[in-house]
């Protein structure tokens, strides 16, 4: 599996062989968070990075939760599809 994170995080699967099997695109971390704070009235823009927790107290910290360990999420999941 290699994973590409840029404007998309894309994810491709090869097999032993190395010969290309399938892929998955997804929109990219920075896509996902604008789209969050530019397509909602009152969500700020903030600096993407992990906020050393999952729940969150606050508006800032709940954002940077959730576009972190979303991202991580998806990976995993997909991840261990390909693997399983």
């Amino acid at each position: 599996i290699v994973v590409d994170y840029g404007t998309a995080t894309k994810f491709d699967y090869f097999s032993a062989e190395g010969v290309f099997e399938s892929a998955v695109t997804c929109p990219g971390i920075m896509i996902s968070a604008r789209a969050l704070w530019g397509g909602t009235a009152k969500l700020p823009e903030i600096e993407i990075k992990d906020p050393g927790t999952i729940m969150a107290k606050d508006t800032i910290t709940s954002l940077q939760a959730g576009i972190m360990y979303g991202h991580i999420g998806e990976a995993e999941y997909i991840i261990k599809w390909c693997i399983d």
